[in-house]
């Protein structure tokens, strides 16, 4: 029989060793759950556990779709014989059709085209012969190359005279500004006018005959105005874009 000393050693030795085993089980445990945890949280949140894939941080942005360059307004014709065509939009005053003729009684502003046209022909056939021949603020007036009332060029015309402004009227604070050398008259008061825009020369005609041009780089670009005189009557309005 063993003495007390050496059996309460030997105890000792074994509970060490059971002691140590129950250790490195504990820590294999800890481990095989830490490695199942971490990989739960790398799956992607945008896809079921057990797939594979990109992590969101792998997945690209979307690059959006260039938008499709916009197709310029193309020229039109309006004969006014089926009232005002859907091309103008009407900025004041009361235009309507009459016998179809484009007309106004108290005056109108009505637009038309696109802020890119650059070179163009306009054609159209107006009788003036209500409109007197003073020039004032509500005299036709046809602007090329608009942006706005500010930034244009307008052909303006009475009963018996015509001129290039850079104001809708020809009219800048109640006087007369006419581009120096453009104020023409006219041969008749029932016309056919066509006015041409390219590149820096702007030019007037009446019924095929040049009446003056202006040359001038400021406005490149822009859409078409119309100012009615109340009691004139305009028809067969066009515009042709030019190369």
């Amino acid at each position: 029989m063993q003495p007390p000393e050496k059996r309460r050693g030997k105890a000792r030795s074994i509970a060490t060793i059971i002691g140590g085993f129950i250790i490195i089980l504990l820590l294999l445990a800890t481990g095989s759950w830490y490695l199942v945890g971490f990989g739960r949280q790398t799956n992607s949140p945008l896809q079921p556990e057990g797939t594979t894939g990109p992590t969101p941080q792998e997945i690209p942005e979307e690059v959006p779709e260039e938008e499709a360059p916009k197709t310029p307004t193309p020229g039109f014709r309006d004969d006014f014989d089926d009232g005002l065509d859907p091309v103008w939009a009407v900025h004041y005053g009361d235009p309507f059709v009459e016998n179809g003729q484009l007309t106004s009684n108290v005056g109108a502003g009505i637009a038309a085209g696109d802020p890119s046209w650059e070179n163009y022909r306009v054609d159209f056939e107006v009788d003036a012969s209500a409109a007197g021949c003073a020039f004032v603020d509500a005299s036709n007036s046809v602007g090329v190359r608009v942006a706005d009332f500010d930034h244009a060029y307008w052909f303006v015309f009475t009963s018996c005279a015509a001129g290039w402004s850079f104001f809708p009227g020809g009219i800048f604070q109640g006087e007369l500004n006419l581009l120096p050398d453009t104020r023409v008259k006219l041969s008749t008061v029932s016309n056919h006018f066509t006015i041409k825009v390219e590149e820096a020369t702007i030019s007037a005609y009446e019924n095929g005959s040049r009446l003056s041009s202006i040359k001038d780089s400021n406005f490149k670009t822009g859409g078409i105005f119309l100012q009615i005189e109340a009691q004139t009557f305009y028809d067969n309005f066009e515009v042709t874009l030019l190369p």
